[in-house]
C-alpha cells in the first residue's frame, strides 16, 4: 500500500533528522519504528526486489551505528534506504 510505504519513509526521514542533530535516543525509537513497519511491506511479493536492494546496506547501517557514526548512519538511511523503497 502507497499509504504503508508513505509513512515509513515518514519514520524514516524523522530517523535520520534525529541523528543528524544528536537525538540519538529518539533516532534509535524512530529507526525501530521503520523496522516494524517495513518487515511487512518487505515480506509483500510486490517489494521483493526492494528487499534485495536493501541487503547490502544493512549492514553499513549496524556497522556505523556500532562506530558510533551517526552522520553514517542519518546518509544510509535517507540517501540508500529511502530511494529503495
Amino acid at each position: 500500500m502507497a499509504d504503508d510505504r508513505e509513512l515509513c519513509l515518514q519514520r524514516l526521514g524523522s530517523a535520520a533528522r534525529a541523528f543528524r542533530v544528536g537525538m540519538e535516543a529518539q533516532a534509535n525509537e524512530e529507526f525501530v519504528s521503520f523496522v516494524d513497519l517495513v518487515i511487512p511491506l518487505l515480506g509483500r511479493p510486490s517489494h521483493a526486489e526492494a528487499a534485495l536492494e536493501l541487503a547490502p546496506v544493512l549492514p553499513e547501517v549496524v556497522a556505523a551505528q556500532q562506530r558510533g557514526d551517526f552522520l553514517r548512519v542519518a546518509d544510509l538511511l535517507e540517501y540508500e534506504i529511502g530511494p529503495r523503497l
